[in-house]
């Protein structure tokens, strides 16, 4: 199969996963706490929140080959551990799940996309008609002109 076909196969499979778990009473429970704990909640605020929550919990891994985690099993290693672990993909799926659950309209957009997956998966809110990405990975967003795909959650 062609790269350009798999990058939005595996985009796909992601906003499934994503859409999936927003009726998982853990991951939902956990997006209402998330907000109750802001001093201010703007939707900025709230975003900005869950992605720091899920950088500080995420233990990044390489992969040989894709392989995509549920936002499920990943609260549940949460919950058990303290923490859990994946890729980009993985921490994005769990950024848009947990935003998905609490009404935000989201997507994912891969970048560099150079063989038949794409460097790097960000996960992106829709805020005052506007998507800004949120990359639970890396310390600062970057979005440099790469190549990129999207699908929306």
């Amino acid at each position: 199969m062609p790269a350009t076909m798999m990058v939005p196969a595996t985009l796909r499979r992601m906003a499934s996963l994503a859409r999936r778990a927003v009726s998982y009473v853990p991951l939902r429970d956990l997006a209402v706490r998330l907000q109750a704990g802001l001093y201010t909640v703007t939707a900025q605020d709230y975003a900005v929140a869950v992605r720091e929550w899920v950088r500080g919990r995420m233990r990044l891994t390489g992969e040989r080959e894709e392989m995509l985690k549920s936002p499920e099993r990943m609260i549940d290693e949460i919950n058990a551990w303290g923490w859990t672990y994946g890729d980009c993909d993985d921490a994005s799926t769990l950024t848009a799940a947990l935003l998905a659950s609490v009404g935000f309209r989201v997507r994912f957009r891969a970048i560099g996309i150079r063989s038949t997956e794409p460097e790097h998966v960000v996960a992106e809110v829709m805020i005052g008609g506007v998507w800004y990405p949120l990359d639970s990975t890396a310390p600062v967003e970057v979005l440099t002109g790469q190549s990129s795909v999207t699908a929306e959650v």
